[in-house]
């Protein structure tokens, strides 16, 4: 059985970018939708997507109710960056937010793109993915 076709489960995104297939999983949570992220041992994923086993993690709680907001998320979507920053204050919390970002693009030796963006789960080589 596919992730796709079994609820809760959706295949909200399936786009052609740079030779990957883009795969936008999804999971419903109450009246939410949780962006799932892939990683896996593949030397085709981003660095950044690459981890010694594959898996598949997602948020399931909505999310907090923040004092600031650094970046806006399209209405009705959680995902793994919704953490509780309890306890932290701003300018450690700017301070390791700006600095994810500067680590990633170092990681990927370029600025992030559709491969690696957090609404895709998986950037399939055209290849390896059954065009439907």
């Amino acid at each position: 059985m596919l992730l796709r076709d079994t609820p809760p489960f959706s295949l909200e995104e399936e786009k052609r970018y740079r030779g990957r297939i883009c795969l936008g999983f999804r999971l419903q949570v109450g009246e939410l939708s949780s962006w799932l992220s892939g990683f896996g041992g593949f030397d085709f994923l981003p660095k950044t997507r690459q981890a010694v086993f594959t898996e598949i993690v997602f948020r399931t709680k909505s999310r907090p109710q923040y004092d600031w907001v650094m970046k806006e998320t399209p209405e009705g979507v959680i995902h793994l960056a919704d953490m509780d920053m309890k306890g932290m204050g701003e300018h450690k919390f700017k301070s390791l937010w700006h600095g994810s970002f500067a680590t990633t693009e170092e990681v990927l030796g370029k600025k992030p793109d559709l491969r690696s963006a957090a609404k895709t789960t998986f950037a399939v080589p055209y290849k390896l993915w059954p065009i439907t």
